[in-house]
């Protein structure tokens, strides 16, 4: 049974009444004698209400804050969403309320979000990645000191041979 409470009273009755029958999440929400949360912008911005999500890291506030200004952007009445900046100051993170971060998920291909805002990005194909040229080079080298005569060798076919080899494989549709 999952524990809903480090609260034995609470985690006792919310087990008696699974036990009855009662499903999970209803016995959840009449154990700990709240509704279950919803997708409203209150929710969403619940614990950001006073201003101050950094109120432990205020050099980390002052740095992001700072850098949103030199971009132009106002935070006044905004949260910063790390999940959705792709690097650490991105503008993209300073958010309003849900319909914000709806509309910068829909402008990233491939991103997807579950909870709070719901969004199936479109699916991506993977991106084929080249082997580097130290490590094509390196095993080139390798296979070189193997070879009777390696001055007859062609470097770039071989080359190529490895960047072939070492290419990931890629799965059969359905797997």
């Amino acid at each position: 049974m999952r524990q809903i409470s480090r609260n034995p009273e609470i985690q006792r009755e919310f087990e008696a009444m699974v036990a009855s029958g009662t499903s999970e999440r209803l016995a959840e929400m009449f154990a700990l004698q709240a509704p279950p949360m919803s997708k409203t912008e209150r929710e969403f911005l619940e614990g950001h209400a006073n201003g101050n999500q950094f109120e432990k890291t205020p050099a980390y506030d002052n740095a992001l804050k700072q850098i949103a200004t030199e971009q132009g952007i106002n935070t006044t009445g905004m949260i910063y969403l790390d999940q959705l900046a792709r690097y650490p100051g991105d503008h993209e993170g300073w958010v309003r309320d849900r319909g914000d971060v709806k509309r910068t998920l829909e402008g990233r291909p491939g991103w997807r979000s579950r909870g709070m805002v719901d969004h199936e990005g479109e699916a991506q194909p993977p991106q084929e990645i080249e082997i580097a040229e130290d490590l094509v080079q390196e095993e080139v080298a390798e296979i070189l000191t193997t070879v009777p005569d390696p001055h007859l060798v062609d470097t770039v076919d071989l080359s190529n041979k490895v960047r072939e080899h070492r290419k990931p494989k890629k799965k059969p549709s359905g797997s």
